[in-house]
């Protein structure tokens, strides 16, 4: 009889708090059906600089799960995807040049509703002319992986469609 008590109050402290996972950024081709305006660079060096903190921390709830993201692990991740991107596009990615962008994701919110996965998130950037912008990219996904790899590849997407963001890139400003 003890046994099957012990069973029954560990299952319920099971249900009680659940699950938990983090959430590790990974990166994705832009799909077709977003669209990047066309820009093109002639090797102009440009920096991208991350100032994320360290350190995993709450990103959601659904009744199963508790959610969880480095949000230095993400940013890092955002980084290296917009990197690759202007890389593409002729851009010169190096270290520390005077041109130069610092990304941030600052803010990440998981939830599960409707059968679905929703992941929103903030980026904050900010150029070296002083052009600062935030952002919140948000995508749905079936996993809330899905989810948040999109709602980074659209944070992305956003930023190389800013009008102001490429004529920065293309200045001979610093």
């Amino acid at each position: 009889m003890q046994l099957y008590n012990l069973c029954g109050v560990t299952s319920l402290v099971f249900l009680m708090t659940g699950c938990s996972m983090t959430y590790r950024a990974g990166i994705h081709p832009i799909p077709s059906d977003l669209k990047v305006k066309e820009f093109q660079g002639e090797g102009e060096p440009i920096s991208i600089k991350s100032e994320a903190i360290e350190g995993v921390v709450f990103a959601g709830k659904s009744s199963a799960y508790s959610y969880y993201s480095d949000m230095k692990q993400v940013t890092d991740v955002t980084v290296s995807f917009l990197g690759a991107e202007l890389s593409k596009r002729g851009f010169s990615v190096q270290r520390d040049v005077t041109k130069s962008i610092t990304l941030n994701v600052t803010e990440m919110n998981l939830a599960y509703t409707l059968g679905s996965n929703h992941c929103n998130m903030k980026m904050e950037y900010a150029m070296s002319d002083g052009y600062n912008r935030i952002i919140f990219p948000y995508n749905s996904g079936s996993t809330y992986k899905r989810a948040c790899d999109g709602a980074i590849t659209k944070g992305v997407v956003d930023l190389l469609n800013d009008k102001k963001f490429i004529d920065f890139l293309k200045s001979e400003k610093k």
